[in-house]
């Protein structure tokens, strides 16, 4: 595996940096909802969707760092046949538009 190159000082700085302020940059409404979607497909690695339960769906996002975010949602169902569309799916957020 070749070796993984070392951050310039600056530009590690920069990124801290922007890592402060990208809370308040995302909710300004200064970035585009194109701009949005480029910043987290440069930050998300995979997207894992799974169905453990008829009225469960559990979502985990795993950023290119390595950490991992869990979500875990109840959505309606619209009707009883809803139950019976149990479905896993995994898309890498370069697959997804």
């Amino acid at each position: 595996m070749p070796a993984v190159p070392a951050l310039d000082p600056t530009v590690r700085a920069q990124i801290s940096d922007l890592s402060t302020q990208l809370p308040a940059l995302w909710s300004s409404g200064r970035l585009t909802t194109a701009h949005q979607k480029e910043l987290l497909r440069a930050l998300i690695r995979r997207v894992v969707v799974t169905r453990p339960q008829p009225d469960t769906v559990e979502a985990t996002i795993v950023w290119v760092s390595g950490a991992a975010s869990r979500l875990t949602l109840h959505p309606p169902l619209a009707r009883a046949a809803a139950l019976s569309d149990c479905w896993t799916s995994t898309t890498s957020a370069a697959d997804a538009d």
